[in-house]
């Protein structure tokens, strides 16, 4: 059985020495073959059959690749829901540590404030018991001071009476 294709979309351009003469349709005459035996990587066998197990091969391979690709997304969005709550629990742990050691440092803090303000309250009692002993004795030196310039005083006023 033949069959004769004309060209309908090719057309060829001739030229014959150096002169343009126009565009033609070429045809060709194929013999049609039911089917095609040969030898292929799997041995022999029909090529229709071979070409067929080569697109189911193709196909398999890419909804397996398709497949690989889901299930490693929904690993990494199991692995992103693990590691939020992960996140979360470390995160509230965190909080309650770091609220227990605030609970502590203020407890120490409000020791040493007390201390601190004991000290500050004993040494302000002492320096005012000096103050008030310095002004007393302070006072009672002036005080002697005071008698002895009256009596020198009185001694000169009878030195300088008697002197004269």
């Amino acid at each position: 059985m033949y069959i004769t294709a004309d060209g309908g979309d090719e057309y060829m351009m001739e030229v014959i020495k150096t002169v343009d003469a126009g565009t033609s349709v070429g045809s060709t005459d194929v013999l049609k073959a039911g089917q095609i035996y040969t030898e292929t990587p799997d041995g022999r066998m029909r090529l229709m059959d071979y070409f067929n197990n080569v697109e189911k091969e193709i196909s398999d391979e890419v909804a397996n690749r398709k497949a690989d690709i889901a299930s490693v997304r929904a690993q990494m969005a199991r692995d992103f829901a693990f590691n939020a709550a992960a996140r979360a629990k470390l995160h509230r742990d965190m909080l309650h540590k770091m609220a227990i050691n605030a609970k502590i440092a203020r407890r120490n803090l409000d020791r040493a404030m007390r201390r601190t303000q004991l000290k500050f309250a004993h040494f302000a009692h002492l320096n005012n018991r000096r103050n008030k002993r310095n002004l007393a004795r302070d006072k009672r030196t002036l005080h002697y001071v005071a008698r002895d310039k009256r009596q020198a005083q009185k001694h000169l006023q009878l030195a300088v009476s008697a002197g004269q």
